[in-house]
């Protein structure tokens, strides 16, 4: 496995990450890896499985949303 170093990190970002691993009971280095992971791998599909199941929760409660493209043109235009 290849490593990877990161230079000109700020202390704002190594101390969010800190915080972020020990929310997560993980090394600053294993919550770096999931992040990446996450970044890169996984988030696109879970992000709309999200979003299909807030969709379908909506259609199936009955009631009409209208697409909003229209309410933001007016609104644009006004």
């Amino acid at each position: 496995m290849a490593d990877i170093l990161l230079s000109d990190v700020s202390d704002v970002l190594l101390s969010a990450l800190d915080k972020r691993a020990a929310e997560h009971q993980r090394t600053p280095t294993d919550e770096a890896k999931s992040i990446l992971s996450e970044a890169l791998l996984h988030s696109g599909s879970r992000n709309w499985s999200r979003v299909e199941e807030i969709y379908n929760r909506l259609a199936s409660s009955g009631r009409h949303f209208e697409d909003s493209a229209d309410l933001i043109r007016e609104d644009r235009d006004r």
